[in-house]
């Protein structure tokens, strides 16, 4: 995940720097790497985080999450900016978020080293369904 996020942030901001859209080729690459890393990342962390059993439902969301409702706020977000406010800010903007988010995502990765995050697999007592509650009082 810090691997895509870097790599997005250095590519939004070198997309503000270039003279013209031939340099972009050069820097795009790292359009690749971002993609790959972050899809990657975000599919095992959304596996390891999910309820036992709930892995695909959980992996769904984040697909709608970010293919749905991402891709919506983005696009609609990131037009009124350009109209706005024009492409470089738009770009040094999410850029500037982004590496935000970055600063937050490591300061709880410190505060919770990953290795807490992951059960020991033959202590791994969760059920896969959730237990019906008994009354044996009546």
């Amino acid at each position: 995940i810090t691997l895509a996020t870097m790599c997005y942030v250095i590519r939004v901001f070198i997309y503000t720097l270039v003279p013209s859209g031939w340099y972009v080729l050069l820097v795009e690459p790292l359009h690749g790497i971002t993609i790959a890393a972050m899809t990657l990342a975000s599919q095992e962390f959304i596996s390891e985080h999910s309820p036992r059993g709930k892995e695909a439902s959980a992996q769904g969301l984040l697909a709608a999450v970010r293919s749905g409702a991402g891709a919506f706020l983005g696009t609609y977000s990131g037009g009124y900016i350009i109209q706005y406010l024009g492409e470089v800010f738009l770009y040094r903007f999410y850029g500037t978020l982004v590496f935000i988010g970055l600063i937050f995502y490591q300061y709880a990765i410190w505060l919770k080293p990953p290795e807490q995050y992951h059960p020991d697999e033959e202590d791994d007592s969760r059920p896969i369904l959730p237990q019906p509650i008994v009354n044996d009082s009546t």
